[in-house]
């Protein structure tokens, strides 16, 4: 199997698991305050993407200040979840390979210092935010 057909396999599943996640967390009711999470679990602290799932089904409500206050990376995993597998089903009924290209490109930028060091201070605030809303 070549590297693109692994990577947009990986892609595509973890796409329909994402979906599948929201669906369910969407229609199961759990007590308020109850976490997957196995690092808050472990920690009591939450993770950087702790309140990804809820944020994301605010958006879903309409609630966009409030999903951004839950955590602003539910934007970004919604958009994910929206473009990547359009974006894969595109290329496959093109027979191109526009993700996979992609996707070498952002791996190259991201291992640039001028990049990957903001990056992981935005991840790293995030974070704290996540934690003092639990204060």
């Amino acid at each position: 199997m070549s590297k693109q057909v692994k990577l947009y396999f990986i892609f595509f599943a973890l796409s329909l698991t994402g979906i599948a996640w929201l669906l369910f967390e969407q229609m199961t009711p759990h007590a308020a305050g109850t976490s997957l999470c196995l690092f808050k679990l472990a920690t009591g602290i939450p993770c950087p993407s702790c309140g990804t799932t809820s944020s994301l089904i605010l958006v879903l409500r309409g609630e966009f200040a409030n999903a951004f206050l839950v955590n602003p990376l539910g934007y970004v995993a919604g958009l994910a979840l929206v473009v990547f597998p359009l974006w894969l089903l595109r290329d496959l009924l093109m027979k191109e390979i526009s993700f996979f290209k992609a996707y070498t490109s952002a791996e190259q930028l991201l291992r640039k210092k001028v990049i990957f060091i903001p990056g992981i201070l935005i991840i790293l605030f995030n974070w704290y935010w996540s934690i003092v809303k639990m204060i």
